[in-house]
C-alpha cells in the first residue's frame, strides 16, 4: 500500500515533521504541506518553502523533504545523484513516498536533478529519489534507460 496523502496545505497533527535534525529541531521558516506518510508511519516527506530545516536548502523555492520520525532527521529529497547532491534549482511539489518510506517520487521543473533531467524550461516532470542508495532518476520519459523526456503535447 503505498504512503497516505494528507493533502494540501500544513497539517497540524504532523506540524513537527517540518523541523530541523533533532528531535528539538527548530520548526521551519517558511510553509510545509502536501503531507505523506510512509505506510509503517516511521516516515514522513512534504514539500517546504523553509530554508533553515537543511543546511543545503536555502533557497524560498518549494523543496521535497523527508522526516525520520524514529531517528528524528529531517533530509532533503529533491537533490541531485548522492548523499550530497546539489539542491534541485527549482521547485519540487506534490511528494508521495513508498509505503516503507524508502522512495519518494515528486513533481519538479528543476534542472539538474539527474542526468537526462537538464529541462531548460518551466514544464514539470516526475522525478524518483531512492533514499536508500541516493539516486534521482527522471521518471516521466520514454521507454529505456536513456529515453527521451516527455512533454506536454
Amino acid at each position: 500500500m503505498p504512503g497516505a496523502g494528507c493533502g494540501s496545505g500544513v497539517d497540524p497533527g504532523v506540524a513537527g515533521a517540518a523541523g530541523a535534525t533533532g528531535a528539538a529541531g527548530a520548526q521551519g521558516n517558511g510553509s510545509s504541506g502536501d503531507v505523506t506518510i510512509s505506510a509503517d508511519g516511521l516516515r514522513v516527506a512534504f514539500e517546504s518553502s523553509a530554508t533553515n530545516v537543511v543546511p543545503e536548502d536555502t533557497d524560498n523555492t518549494n523543496d521535497i523533504l523527508t522526516r525520520d520520525l524514529t531517528a528524528n532527521t529531517t533530509s532533503l529529497v529533491s537533490r541531485a545523484d548522492g548523499a550530497a547532491g546539489a539542491p534541485g534549482d527549482g521547485s519540487s511539489t506534490d511528494a508521495s513516498i513508498s509505503a516503507d518510506g524508502r522512495i519518494v517520487a515528486f513533481e519538479t521543473i528543476a534542472t539538474n536533478l539527474g542526468s537526462a533531467s537538464t529541462i531548460g524550461s518551466q514544464n514539470s516532470v516526475i522525478a524518483v529519489r531512492r533514499l536508500t542508495d541516493a539516486t534521482t532518476t527522471l521518471a516521466s520519459r520514454a521507454d529505456g534507460a536513456a529515453g527521451a523526456r516527455l512533454t506536454p503535447a
